[in-house]
C-alpha cells in the first residue's frame, strides 16, 4: 500500500511461514515537504515498517478464528519536538491488534459474531497522539436470507500527549462508529456509514458524521 496519506514510492513484502505465522513489512519514501498533521519533520528519510501475525488455532476444525497483530515503525527523518524546540535524529511507535471470532453460526464458517481491539503507542516528546485505543464488534449475516451482509459497531480514543495539552490546549477525540455492508453482488456493495466525534481534534465541538461508500471488486 502506499504511505498514508501520500502516494510515495516503496516496497513491500510478506512470508508465510506457516499457517500459524505470517512476517509482513514495507519501506517508503518519507520526504520533508510532506505536510503531516502528527509531526513534522526536516529533511528526507524513509518510512519502515514490519509485522508479525499469528493465528493459534490456524487449521483445528472447530476453532473460532483468531489473530494476533503485533507491529513496530520507523521513521528516519529528524522529527520536530510539537514545541518544535527540539529535532530528534527519528521517530518509532509500537502497536498491537487481536481479532477473534466470539460466536459462529451452525454450519458457517464465516457467519457469526467478531471482536476486534487495536492498541498503539508513539513517544510523546515527538508525536501529537501518543496512545491510541480501538475496539468494536462485527456480524456478518445477522439478518435472515443476507448471509454476505456485514453491519458493526466501533469505537476509538486517542490522546494527545501532554506536552501538546500545555501548548494548544487539546486534550483527547473519542469517536463511535456504525455501518451496514449491504452486498449488491459478489463483487459489489454499498455501505452506509454514521459516526459521532467528541472533541474532534481534541478542541472542537462535538460533530456528526455520515457517509455512503459504493464498492467494487474486479
Amino acid at each position: 500500500m502506499p504511505f498514508w496519506p501520500f502516494q510515495t514510492v516503496g516496497a513491500s513484502s510478506l512470508f508465510q511461514y506457516n499457517e500459524r505465522w505470517k512476517i509482513a513489512g514495507g519501506l517508503y519514501d518519507s520526504g520533508s515537504d510532506q505536510n503531516q498533521w502528527w509531526i513534522r519533520t526536516a529533511d528526507r528519510g524513509l518510512f519502515l515498517i514490519g509485522q508479525v501475525d499469528y493465528t493459534p488455532f490456524a487449521g483445528v476444525e472447530e476453532a473460532l478464528a483468531t489473530t494476533i497483530r503485533l507491529g513496530a515503525w520507523q521513521l528516519t527523518n529528524d522529527v520536530y519536538s510539537n514545541d518544535e524546540a527540539t529535532i530528534f535524529d527519528y521517530n518509532y511507535g509500537f502497536y498491537g491488534t487481536l481479532d477473534r471470532m466470539v460466536f459462529r453460526e451452525t454450519d458457517a464458517d464465516e457467519q457469526g459474531l467478531g471482536i476486534f481491539l487495536q492498541f498503539s503507542w508513539a513517544p510523546s516528546d515527538r508525536n501529537q497522539v501518543d496512545r491510541h485505543f480501538g475496539g468494536g464488534l462485527t456480524y456478518r449475516g445477522l439478518l435472515s436470507g443476507r448471509d454476505e451482509d456485514t453491519c458493526g459497531v466501533g469505537c476509538t480514543l486517542i490522546d494527545f500527549a501532554d506536552n501538546l495539552n500545555e501548548l494548544t490546549g487539546q486534550t483527547y477525540e473519542n469517536a463511535i462508529e456504525l455501518f451496514y455492508k449491504y452486498r449488491l453482488t459478489p463483487y459489489s456493495a454499498l455501505q452506509p456509514d454514521v459516526q459521532y466525534i467528541t472533541r474532534p481534534s481534541g478542541l472542537e465541538r462535538d460533530a456528526l458524521v455520515t457517509g455512503l461508500r459504493f464498492e467494487v471488486t474486479l
